[in-house]
């Protein structure tokens, strides 16, 4: 059976962890094709997690289950720990082990197609414009509720099984900022809507795929829902920061047709 590697490492680096011997975690894929068995074990600060594989699949899809269920375990292990000493800390998976030994940097927290939905502002150093990145970041540290939701949105999109909550969270941050003090929430979504140039089943398709989550209801939510619950909020959040270095005027239509869900 193929076997493979996760090694990472557990901030910050102040306790000495010594954690092995724990049971194997036996994982069944849903449609029963592919099992894996993960052990982890961590000694200080370094995190290896071993994945012994029914089948090893070269493709996207098949590795990024491998490294969520991985990164799982290895958070639960850490987790006992952490609420056993009352401590804080965060795991991260940085290199993988292929079957043949080769080792590979992971990219974690990094979705391609997104950074194409932001253009409200460049980042780009030789940029002059008076929508450079100095701008926006002067803009955004000004306003807790806003790099709150904006940190949300990046979370989003860092830790497994966030993305949902953090998502909805961002959204209702908007909503909440849009709206004038003591307006309630149907009129804040209203003046959203309008400012955004969004209709209500575009926004209420985020919202509602936060509901199950937030209230703990883990139930398996697919890819492709997943991946257009993170693609909306960041063309929300794009969209709300073009209104906010605007003047807080409602988006002309003809630069931002309505979104439609």
């Amino acid at each position: 059976m193929p076997i493979v590697f996760f090694k990472g490492t557990i901030f910050p680096p102040i306790y000495k962890i010594n954690i092995k011997g724990l049971p194997e975690v036996r994982f069944q894929d849903r449609s029963g094709n592919w099992v894996i068995r993960i052990t982890v074990e961590a000694k200080r600060d370094a995190l290896s997690i071993k994945c012994d594989l029914s089948d090893w699949q070269h493709n996207d899809d098949y590795f990024s289950t491998l490294h969520m269920r991985a990164h799982d375990i290895a958070q639960a292990a850490i987790s006992c720990f952490c609420f056993a000493n009352g401590a804080g800390l965060t795991v991260l998976l940085d290199k993988f082990v292929d079957p043949k030994g080769k080792k590979f940097p992971i990219r974690g927290g990094k979705i391609e197609n997104l950074a194409g939905f932001c253009t409200a502002f460049n980042i780009h150093p030789t940029y002059k414009g008076n929508d450079n990145f100095k701008a926006m970041f002067m803009l955004v540290s000004s306003e807790a509720p806003l790099f709150m939701a904006m940190s949300d949105l990046i979370a989003a999109i860092t830790v497994h099984h966030h993305a949902a909550v953090n998502c909805g969270r961002a959204i209702e941050g908007i909503r909440n900022m849009i709206g004038p003090a003591g307006a309630t929430k149907k009129e804040g979504w209203k003046l959203m809507r309008n400012a955004l140039n969004a209709d209500e089943n575009y926004i209420r398709f985020i919202t509602q795929e936060s509901e199950g989550p937030r209230h703990a209801d883990r139930n398996y939510v697919t890819g492709p829902r997943l991946q257009r619950t993170i693609e909306s909020s960041w063309v929300l959040m794009n969209r709300f920061l073009e209104y906010r270095k605007r003047g807080n005027l409602p988006l002309p239509k003809s630069e931002f047709p309505l979104l439609v869900g």
